[in-house]
């Protein structure tokens, strides 16, 4: 497999963990979202080890990857206000039936 076959696989990969994250998140699978988290370290890890890698590729390449870590990027930024809205309404009912003590940051995992 060569380089930008490569960053292309684990590229679409994140991009699907994306969804998958987002699928969780709105339903509230935390189980779920915490292993798909854990599932991203690896493509994640590969990406990050071979960013001046994308130097070598050609032109057309490097811009069929800029697509997709666009729209990766994109759809990561809709499951943080996924998230953000998800724990804000979980705030917001545990405030309305007196508990104070839990906040956004516990997601009883």
């Amino acid at each position: 497999m060569n380089e930008f076959d490569a960053l292309m696989h684990h590229l679409m990969t994140l991009e699907t963990l994306t969804e998958q994250k987002i699928d969780a998140a709105t339903s509230r699978d935390t189980s779920r979202l915490v292993q798909l988290l854990q599932e991203e370290l690896d493509p994640l890890n590969y990406i990050n080890q071979h960013l001046l890698d994308l130097a070598t590729l050609s032109q057309a390449q490097r811009q069929i990857i800029g697509q997709h870590a666009m729209r990766w990027q994109e759809r990561t930024q809709f499951l943080h206000d996924v998230l953000q809205t998800q724990l804000g309404y979980c705030d917001f009912v545990r405030m309305l039936m007196g508990d104070t003590r839990a906040q956004a940051l516990n997601m009883d995992l």
